[in-house]
């Protein structure tokens, strides 16, 4: 049955053996090529026993007991399956193949799938822990105002909604207040009951001001069925109260400097500035700028309170080392120490732990977003909507999306990028042509790492305010020394380097917008003193406008004029 050539290698075996093993073959109900295949394997396998045969007699006894095997139709059968793989077409073997590797895939995919769709986030309480660690300051609980502002907020009486619906209530800023003639009697009179309501709140606002630190941990609520994230955790109910207490200071302020008594007013605003830097030590982004803003409004009345007629510069001096001595070294940046906290605490919530399946997304993460976005009702069709199609538009963006190892990495290297910009002064970044938090935004792939570019606060206006403000403190600062200078010296002196040849000041601030000072000119018996704003170009302290044409504060059409006073808003 075999071809001649291949037929040869087994010439040596015995004619009769050759004709028994073409016999049994033959009865095989096997396809020709399975047939010669079995064939040449039970000929390899004779010639291989009978070929260390010593003797005849043994080649027999070998040759029937081979024999007797090879009829043994389990023996055959196996021999037939063997031949039949080994002789199968090549076509027929990759079909096998492939149908394999498919059934691996699925099985595979179908376990991965399930893992993936079902992962759950294993949520610790390590971010919570740094979040109170890189808050707690150092010293006694003594120094703590956290206590006194916890009572002041308790006292808190709201305004009534007569008063919150009054022009002079609504536009109560420094720049913008009209002054008591221009209130009637009837907001005067409830004024000054609201104000007088809260004089034991205000007490206690007060005597927290004067601690060294303010320190509230931050707390989860046990109770809760869900481990909540630290987005959650940080929201502070005291400080939209804090910030009425701060409203409380300025208008007790403006009563004070209206009946001439000037300290008293000075040191309504000195409580509420220090209020402001108790607030921008927080790690917590919104403390900040609510302190920095507090800050603000406290010298922004002081500098209305200087500008009032009747004054006594003789005061100047111990305002100003009052105001110097609200921070330890320079005015503070802002921290997104805890903004970075916050995404990373996301993370965790967000995504599954590790492991085969693990380390990813976890769907069902965009839709609230996309539904919140979108503002869908509830009902019906928006939950068919969600699963039909933001369920699995959900799942690809998950699949899509980096992995957990890597959105971590990604989230501290942006944030490490954040810290930098933060140090820039808005003159130093336009220099290096760094531009706004948008262009960082969009170097973040909103595939592969959307939900650190979800949670990327907006970096550049937060980093700007820090330098405004500065600027607005250090002017602050100036305006008193020249009032100081003044009463000791007679005048206004010719420039700010004199100053500080004086000892009435440090060193001359620099202007966040240029590459030089603020700018300060005498002008008779007065004097202007500006920064060139954010259009970086020096318009000789002429204010900016809105589209309005009322000046406004930081215009980008104009300068920041700090002093007179009044010209910044008039």
């Amino acid at each position: 049955m075999l071809g001649g050539s291949r037929l040869e290698e087994y010439k040596d075996l015995p004619v009769d053996v050759r004709d028994e093993v073409k016999r049994l073959v033959g009865m095989i109900g096997c396809p020709k090529r399975v047939r010669r295949e079995v064939q040449r394997e039970i000929f390899s396998r004779l010639a291989e026993v009978l070929r260390d045969c010593a003797s005849p007699e043994e080649t027999q006894v070998r040759t029937e007991e081979l024999m007797s095997q090879f009829g043994n139709p389990e023996q055959l059968a196996i021999l037939c399956r063997r031949a039949a793989k080994r002789t199968r077409p090549l076509w027929r073997r990759l079909i096998g193949r492939v149908r394999l590797a498919i059934f691996l895939l699925v099985v595979i995919a179908s376990t991965y799938t399930t893992l993936f769709v079902t992962g759950k986030p294993v949520v610790t309480y390590e971010y919570l822990v740094k979040l109170n660690e890189t808050n707690r300051p150092d010293g006694p609980t003594t120094s703590n105002a956290c206590p006194y502002y916890e009572r002041a907020c308790s006292l808190l009486v709201e305004p009534n909604e007569y008063l919150k619906e009054t022009s002079a209530f609504k536009k109560d800023g420094a720049y913008e207040f009209q002054g008591f003639a221009a209130m009637d009697n009837r907001e005067r009179k409830t004024l000054v009951q609201w104000v007088a309501a809260n004089e034991s709140a205000w007490d206690y606002y007060r005597r927290g001001s004067r601690k060294r630190w303010y320190y509230k941990p931050y707390l989860r609520d046990p109770n809760r069925p869900t481990a909540p994230t630290l987005i959650d955790i940080m929201i502070d109910p005291w400080l939209a109260q804090l910030k009425d207490l701060a409203r409380i200071g300025t208008w007790k302020a403006r009563m004070d400097a209206r009946d001439g008594r000037f300290a008293e007013a000075i040191d309504h605003c000195m409580v509420v500035a220090r209020t402001g830097t108790h607030l921008q030590a927080q790690v917590s982004l919104i403390a900040q700028l609510l302190g920095a803003g507090t800050g603000a409004m406290a010298r922004s009345e002081l500098l209305r309170t200087v500008s009032v007629d009747g004054f006594p510069e003789g005061m100047s001096g111990n305002v100003q080392s009052q105001i110097a001595d609200l921070y330890e070294g320079a005015y503070p940046s802002v921290s997104f120490e805890g903004e970075r906290l916050m995404v990373l605490d996301s993370v965790q919530h967000t995504f599954t732990s590790g492991g085969f399946g693990g380390g990813h997304l976890i769907p069902g993460q965009v839709t609230p977003f996309v539904t919140a976005a979108l503002e869908l009702p509830e009902g019906r069709r928006t939950t068919i909507f969600q699963r039909v199609v933001l369920w699995p538009m959900d799942v690809g963006i998950s699949m899509i999306h980096a992995r957990r190892d890597k959105t971590v990495a990604k989230i501290h290297e942006t944030y490490n990028e954040v810290d930098e910009r933060s140090k820039l002064s808005p003159c130093e970044r336009r220099a290096r042509s760094i531009g706004d938090w948008r262009e960082l935004a969009d170097s973040i792939s909103i595939y592969r790492y959307g939900l650190v570019q979800m949670l990327l606060p907006n970096e550049s206006r937060v980093s700007e305010l820090p330098f405004r403000l500065r600027a607005e403190h250090e002017a602050t600062l100036i305006v008193l020394a020249l009032k100081r200078s003044r009463t000791e010296k007679g005048n206004y002196p010719s420039d700010l380097e004199s100053l500080v040849r004086m000892g009435f000041l440090p060193s001359v601030p620099s202007d966040p917008y240029s590459d030089g000072p603020l700018i300060y000119k005498r002008c008779d018996d007065d004097f202007v003193l500006y920064s060139v704003g954010p259009d970086f170009v020096d318009g000789g302290g002429r204010g900016g406008v809105d589209d309005e044409g009322a000046t406004r504060l930081w215009a980008d059409n104009g300068d920041r004029v700090f002093w007179p006073f009044r010209d910044a808003v008039e």
